[in-house]
């Protein structure tokens, strides 16, 4: 009976493992090939990018200044401001 625990343990331990696995053949290093090969990505083009740039600044620079600095630690400290 002890090992029968003993070897449902261990292949419970395993269990971890295979769901980490990155595919049906990934012992064979096929889920690593399919992910560089994903990485690569499309190359845009510089009038987008530069439109996708102007529209970000814009974005940011309309964002209002807070009227005074936040200070999320003030009522802990001894010489609050």
């Amino acid at each position: 009976m002890r090992i029968l625990v003993v070897a449902a343990a261990m292949a419970l331990s395993t269990v971890q493992a295979y769901s980490q696995s990155s595919g049906i053949n990934a012992s064979q290093g096929a889920g690593m090939a399919q992910r560089v090969g994903a990485a690569e990505e499309p190359k845009a083009d510089p009038a987008k990018k530069k439109a996708d740039e102007k529209a970000f600044n814009d974005a940011i620079n309309r964002i209002p200044l807070p009227q005074k600095r936040y200070d999320p630690w003030g009522t802990v400290r001894q010489n609050a401001k």
